[in-house]
């Protein structure tokens, strides 16, 4: 979908037309669940913020503009994932624990931009998602918002209500615990 057709749409949707909601709702439902998956493993609960997210996004669109250097997707998914967050801290499930910062470097904690230092073109991109799914939610959650939302470890703490050590610390343990899985993965299938 084209930018003028993104602006469409939403102006459709603006004068309240129900087609227009409809299609924007089956454009973005399955991509919209993917994301809230990523935060949320249980699917039920993941439906739920698929609703609440849409719910937002119907409320929410008389007042959105669609800038030209952004798309409906990354709001929907800008959304999807405030939503999510919202539903874990809720259910208080997050337990982002303050663990030992002065053993991480802030490159470990993935303060710098690089955070392709991996090389996993030989794994299925769903395979990287059930390993991040598996995660504990305060790991996942603070991965998911650093890595696909593009959030600072600042902007975390905000979000979360946490300190940017807790949050580069969080990150830390993720990506180290991803690569465990990883390099159990190729031991597994290298064994075969």
């Amino acid at each position: 979908m084209n930018h003028s057709e993104e602006l469409h749409l939403i102006n459709e949707m603006k004068r309240r037309n129900v087609k227009a909601q409809r299609e924007f709702y089956d454009r973005f439902a399955g991509f919209a669940m993917a994301v809230a998956l990523r935060y949320i493993a249980d699917r039920d609960a993941a439906k739920d913020v698929l609703q609440d997210s849409f719910v937002k996004m119907f409320d929410a669109i008389g007042s959105f503009n669609l800038r030209p250097e952004s798309s409906l997707k990354s709001w929907v998914a800008s959304v999807v994932a405030h939503k999510a967050v919202d539903a874990l801290k809720n259910a208080r499930r997050l337990n982002l624990i303050s663990t030992d910062e002065t053993n991480i470097s802030d490159t470990d904690a993935g303060i710098s931009d690089d955070t392709s230092d991996d090389d996993t073109d030989d794994i299925d991109i769903g395979l990287i998602h059930k390993m991040i799914c598996s995660m504990p939610d305060g790991y996942r959650t603070v991965f998911n918002l650093f890595v696909f939302e593009r959030k600072s470890h600042r902007e975390i703490a905000d979000i979360l209500g946490i300190s940017e050590s807790t949050s580069a610390s969080q990150f830390y343990h993720a990506k180290k615990l991803l690569r465990r899985m990883i390099s159990e993965y190729r031991n597994k299938a290298g064994g075969r």
